[in-house]
């Protein structure tokens, strides 16, 4: 079985639709993707027709800055139809305002994800 949680389409900076990504990851013997757009869940937005062959982890990836830097966080199992997501550059900007202290670890509860893939693993790859 193989993953790839950090796949940008045209929705932000890469080159393939939405469809074609998923096209392509159904024919590189991709099982699971997750579409991780940059301040954006426009590839979920129900205009697109994503391969049903492959499992689709909704994700996004949020720019910000700490110390002079740009960071890039990864968030998966996403709401894709949250409103307050669509408003991701003041979303990003609550992480660029958080204190210092914060900033310096993020944490996040991975425990969805290892119970997904360990879900597909005892299947066999199969969903």
């Amino acid at each position: 079985m193989f993953v790839d949680l950090h796949v940008h389409t045209d929705c932000s900076d890469g080159v393939y639709s939405p469809e074609e990504v998923t096209e392509k990851a159904a024919c590189a013997g991709l099982s699971v993707i997750s579409l991780t757009d940059h301040d954006t869940v426009a590839a979920y937005d129900g205009t697109h027709r994503l391969n049903p062959d492959i499992r689709i982890i909704p994700g996004i990836e949020m720019s910000s800055e700490y110390a002079d830097g740009d960071v890039h966080i990864l968030g998966y199992y996403i709401d894709t139809k949250n409103e307050d997501i669509a408003e991701m550059p003041e979303l990003a900007s609550t992480v660029t305002s958080m204190p210092a202290y914060t900033s310096k670890a993020l944490v996040i509860d991975t425990s969805p994800i290892e119970k997904e893939i360990s879900n597909i693993i005892s299947h066999n790859g199969q969903l």
